[in-house]
C-alpha cells in the first residue's frame, strides 16, 4: 500500500483557497440564478397582464367591429329601401304622367271630333229622289285654348303667358306689399 500523499502547507492552503473561491462563486451564482427567475417570473407576469389587456381589448374591438357591421348593414338596408322607394315614386309619377297625357289626348280627340263641321255652302238638300247626295266637305276645329296662362312646358320660351314661378313670386310679392300699403293708409 503506497503511502498517502501528504499536502504541504502551501497546497493545502491553495486548496482551501481554491475550495472558498468555488463556495463564493457557487453562492454567486446561486443568488444570480434565483434573481434571474424572479426577474422572470416578474417579466412572465407582466406579459400575462399585458396578453390579458390585449385579449380584452380585441374583445371590445371586435364587439366594436360587430356593432359597426350591423351598423353599415342597416345603413346599406336603409340606402336601399330609401333607393326603392325614390325608384317607386318615379315610376308612379312617371306613370301617373303617362296615365294624365293619355287622358288629355284621348279627351283632345273626342273634342276633335265634337267640334267637325259641315261648311255651311255645302248642306245643300238633295236635288231630287235618287241623285246622289251632294259630298260634305268636314273642317276640323281645334277647341280653344282654356283661359289663363299657358303651363311652361307647353309655351313657348319667350311667350308673355309662361308660367314663371318667379314671376309670379315677384308679382304675389307686389300685390301683398301693395295691400299693405292700402291697410296702412286707410288706417290712418
Amino acid at each position: 500500500m503506497p503511502p498517502k500523499h501528504q499536502l504541504t502547507e502551501d497546497e493545502h492552503e491553495k486548496h482551501l483557497l481554491l475550495k472558498t473561491n468555488a463556495a463564493s462563486r457557487n453562492t454567486q451564482l446561486e443568488i444570480q440564478l434565483r434573481n434571474t427567475t424572479a426577474e422572470m417570473a416578474s417579466m412572465k407576469q407582466h406579459y400575462d397582464a399585458r396578453i390579458r389587456q390585449l385579449e380584452i381589448e380585441l374583445g371590445n374591438a371586435n364587439d366594436g367591429n360587430l356593432l359597426l357591421k350591423e351598423e353599415l348593414d342597416l345603413a346599406r338596408g336603409k340606402l336601399a329601401s330609401v333607393a326603392a322607394l325614390q325608384k317607386q315614386g318615379v315610376q308612379e309619377v312617371f306613370k301617373a304622367e303617362e296615365r294624365k297625357t293619355a287622358s288629355l289626348a284621348s279627351g283632345l280627340t273626342q273634342k276633335e271630333k265634337l267640334s267637325v263641321r259641315r261648311h255651311p255652302h255645302c248642306q245643300q238638300p238633295m236635288s231630287g229622289i235618287g241623285s246622289p247626295a251632294q259630298p260634305f266637305r268636314y273642317a276640323l276645329l281645334r277647341p280653344s285654348p282654356p283661359p289663363g296662362p299657358v303651363p311652361s312646358r307647353f309655351a313657348p320660351p319667350d311667350s308673355p303667358h309662361s308660367d314663371n314661378a318667379e314671376e309670379r313670386a315677384v308679382k304675389e310679392a307686389r300685390e301683398k306689399l301693395t295691400v299693405k300699403k292700402n291697410n296702412e293708409h286707410e288706417s290712418e
